[in-house]
């Protein structure tokens, strides 16, 4: 497990964000808008005297601002803040969205006790030393009845990429059993399904699962050449097909949870 400054050295804006971070798809950013909007629905249903305008939400991992670009557009009375890993991602997302956005270090999780109405933890806790830790913190974030919405990568589920890429690794330390495999190991987890659902409901405090999803995006193999790129494709078609008979396959998961009142 690499250390504390070893991660830093790993994620700083240099080295991570401008060679290796890849913005949300559109499909992923109207999935995300989706929810938002039916977690505030949800609340003005619930609460009588409650207003849209009084919603905050925290992107906690928010990349180059996407997302926030898109909530902005969709939701512009709900107050918005983002968090980057340092300061030069921080600035750079912060300039190409328009909206607050500081580095982990710089924010202070009591400053915003029972604060956000959403937050969203997008491709995060697989980078980080504790991410129990921070799902405790985010949960002393949220109001009564809020949601923390938990979307990421679940490598080791089972899925067609998953189960070629695990051949292709036995095949080649078989022919060298010594190859290095290229790349910076930036995930620090592989998770199951039942591992990351094991993970987030850990997490101290009153807490229900609203919902999960698992689903496929052929990632790696999806931005490779031919003919990886047709194993993510196929990948992808297979999630989709065996989820019409209620079989859940995939190599990605989303879990909408509520701190309950």
């Amino acid at each position: 497990m690499p250390d504390s400054e070893m991660l830093r050295a790993l994620y700083e804006s240099s080295s991570y964000l401008d060679s290796s971070y890849k913005p949300p798809q559109s499909t992923e950013i109207f999935r995300i808008t989706e929810l938002i909007g039916s977690c505030l629905a949800l609340l003005l249903g619930e609460r009588s005297n409650w207003r849209s305008s009084s919603a905050r939400f925290l992107d906690y991992g928010c990349g180059d601002g996407t997302v926030l670009r898109a909530l902005q557009t969709h939701f512009p009375e709900v107050e918005l803040l983002g968090v980057e890993f340092d300061d030069g991602a921080a600035r750079f997302a912060s300039v190409t969205s328009g909206i607050t956005v500081v580095s982990s270090d710089a924010l202070c999780f009591s400053k915003y006790k029972d604060r956000f109405t959403a937050i969203h933890l997008g491709d995060v806790l697989e980078h980080i030393e504790n991410p129990r830790k921070l799902l405790d913190e985010c949960l002393s974030c949220l109001v009564p009845g809020g949601f923390l919405i938990v979307r990421g990568p679940i490598e080791s589920n089972s899925s067609l990429v998953f189960y070629i890429s695990a051949l292709w690794g036995w095949l080649g330390h078989l022919t060298d059993s010594k190859r290095a495999r290229p790349g910076i190991p930036y995930h620090l987890y592989r998770a199951t399904r039942s591992g990351m659902l094991a993970l987030v409901t850990s997490i101290a405090g009153q807490v229900k699962v609203v919902s999960t999803h698992v689903y496929d995006d052929g990632w790696p193999y999806i931005l490779q050449t031919f003919p990886r790129r047709l194993v993510g494709k196929a990948s992808v078609f297979i999630s989709r097909a065996l989820a019409i008979f209620g079989v859940e396959c995939g190599n990605r998961i989303q879990i909408i949870l509520r701190r309950e009142y």
